[in-house]
């Protein structure tokens, strides 16, 4: 070997040697990516003078599985591995989002509750949903839902006209001995893991519709009296799987006679 090449190829080769017998595998965690990997590569090379880049990426990678996951748990891990990481204050505004979301699946007094006592200043719609919420949980054993059904039709009900919208109904019964001036259903649309992604609420029984509706609808719901709450749409969300759910969400108790 010519003297001049051997003396760059000497030092390079050392190097490696070093790198080797030191264990600072870096290379190889960066290829494999993975939280596990980071995890291990910093317990086992305490004071690494790739240990900054390292806790850089594991937090990424916490804060991107969180986003991903989109759980409690998820984003409950990110935190307590980084409770002074950079994205903190993202992960606890999504976090918020992620609770008001398991709260409306749980749909149970305590659900709500637990959420407005961990988010006491939560943004203002979601608050004012919970505490209605809670309010509604009252009366929704008094309140019988019976399966939602869905259905393809014709907005215009033109029986020869292309099925260019959805119908959605579901009857629901006042099993209670209060009569109800006007219940209020929720209808969420999901994605293919029941994720919400649009939704409507409509009054099965109202005093009052912003637009005409069949002359039942107007009556309040007396005990033992059943109804059929109904919605139909033709501009469906983007991302809906077919999938629905949906709940009493508002109740106004009729007064005295």
């Amino acid at each position: 070997m010519c003297p001049s090449l051997s003396k760059l190829v000497a030092p390079a080769l050392v190097m490696s040697l070093i790198l080797i017998g030191c264990g600072d595998n870096f290379a190889d965690v960066q290829a494999e990516d993975t939280i596990q990997a980071y995890e291990t590569f910093m317990a086992n090379n305490p004071g690494s003078r790739f240990e900054m880049e390292a806790n850089d990426r594991l937090e990424t990678l916490y804060i991107k599985a969180a986003r991903e996951a989109r759980t409690l748990a998820a984003y409950d891990k990110y935190l307590e591995r980084f409770p002074d990481g950079n994205q903190r204050e993202g992960a606890l505004a999504e976090r918020e989002g992620v609770m008001f979301s398991e709260a409306g699946v749980a749909n149970s007094k305590e659900a709500w509750e637990t959420f407005l006592e961990e988010y006491p200043k939560a943004k203002k719609e979601r608050k004012k949903h919970a505490e209605s919420m809670i309010k509604v949980s009252k009366y929704i054993d008094q309140l019988e839902l019976g399966p939602a059904t869905m259905q393809q039709i014709n907005l215009a009900e033109d029986p020869e006209g292309p099925l260019n919208g959805w119908r959605f109904a579901q009857t629901v019964k006042n099993v209670g001995e209060k009569t109800f001036e006007s219940v209020y259903i929720t209808i969420e649309f999901l994605d293919e893991n029941g994720r919400k992604v649009g939704g409507k609420s409509w009054a099965a029984c109202a005093p009052y519709y912003p637009v005409p509706i069949e002359d039942e609808h107007y009556k309040p719901l007396k005990p033992g009296d059943e109804i059929e709450w109904y919605w139909t749409d033709g501009n469906m969300p983007e991302g809906w799987s077919r999938q629905i759910r949906t709940y009493v969400s508002k109740v106004k108790i009729a007064k005295k006679e």
